[in-house]
C-alpha cells in the first residue's frame, strides 16, 4: 500500500516538479536518480526563419557593442595542442564567429601554411577576411572530411545540438578534433531566445557519448584563460573523431 502511494507521488508529482524546476530555474539543475529518460538539456523552440532573424539581429547588436567572447590566450593553447601533429599545415573551421577573431588568432599561432575559415549566419561575416556566411546547424557537403579541427564557443546558439554535432563530425577527418569552449553561460543560467540551447558542463560529456556513440568522444580538456579560469565548470572540451 505504502509502496503504491510512493510510486503514485513520484510519477504524478515528484518527476513533474523536477522537470518544472529544471525548465524554469537559472540556478539549479536536479538529476532524478530514478528516472530512465530524464531530459538533460533544453532548447527553446523556434521556427527556422524566426531563429535566423534573431541570430542576425543579435550579431549586429554585438558587433556594434564590440562584444567578443574569445580569448587569444585560449586559441594559443589550442594551437599549441594542434601543433603537436606532424602535419606541416592544418585545415580548420570556426563555427559562429561573429567578428572572426578566433580565425585570426589561429592563423597567428598555427603553423604558417595552415588554413582556417570562420562561419556565421549573419551576412556581416562577409566583411571579414576568411569569413563564410553559413548556418552551422545545416550540412555543407563541400566540407565533408575536409578539416583537421573545428572550434566553437557558440554551442548555446544551436537549435538542435545532437544534429549539429553529428553534422560537424562529418566535416572532421579521422583523428581530427572538435574544440568546444564551454562555460557556465552555456547552461540554464544564461539561456535566452538568442542562446536557445542550454547544456550544463557536467552533463556535456555524457551527452556527447550518447549523440556520437562510437564515432567520437571527449578525450581531454584545456583550462580557459582570463576570468573564466576561476570556475572549474568552465572548460575547453576536446572531442576526437575515431573513424
Amino acid at each position: 500500500m505504502i509502496t503504491d502511494i510512493l510510486r503514485f507521488v513520484y510519477k504524478n508529482f515528484y518527476t513533474k516538479l523536477i522537470h518544472f524546476i529544471n525548465v524554469k530555474s537559472r540556478s539549479v539543475f536536479i538529476i532524478d536518480l530514478f528516472s530512465k529518460d530524464q531530459k538533460l538539456f533544453f532548447v527553446l523552440k523556434q521556427k527556422s526563419l524566426h531563429y535566423k532573424k534573431l541570430q542576425i539581429e543579435r550579431n549586429i547588436l554585438q558587433l556594434s557593442n564590440k562584444a567578443s567572447y574569445v580569448d587569444e590566450k585560449d586559441i594559443k593553447k589550442i594551437s599549441q595542442y594542434l601543433n603537436r601533429s606532424k602535419k606541416t599545415k592544418l585545415n580548420g573551421i570556426c563555427m559562429g564567429v561573429r567578428d572572426n577573431k578566433e580565425v585570426y588568432y589561429f592563423l597567428k599561432y598555427l603553423r604558417k601554411k595552415s588554413r582556417v575559415i570562420g562561419t556565421d549566419i549573419s551576412p556581416t561575416i562577409k566583411k571579414f577576411k576568411h569569413g563564410v556566411m553559413w548556418n552551422f546547424n545545416n550540412y555543407n557537403l563541400k566540407w565533408k572530411n575536409k578539416f583537421d579541427f573545428i572550434y566553437t564557443n557558440s554551442i548555446d546558439h544551436t537549435n538542435n545540438p545532437e544534429k549539429t554535432f553529428n553534422i560537424w563530425l562529418k566535416y572532421v577527418k579521422k583523428d581530427g578534433f572538435i574544440f568546444v569552449d564551454h562555460n557556465t553561460s552555456n547552461g540554464k543560467r544564461r539561456q535566452v531566445k538568442t542562446d536557445p540551447c542550454a547544456i550544463e558542463t557536467e552533463l556535456f560529456p555524457y551527452l556527447i557519448l550518447d549523440w556520437l556513440k562510437e564515432k567520437a568522444a571527449i578525450i581531454d580538456f584545456i583550462k580557459p584563460s582570463g576570468f573564466r579560469k576561476e570556475s572549474k565548470r568552465n572548460k575547453i572540451l576536446i572531442i576526437k573523431k575515431f573513424n
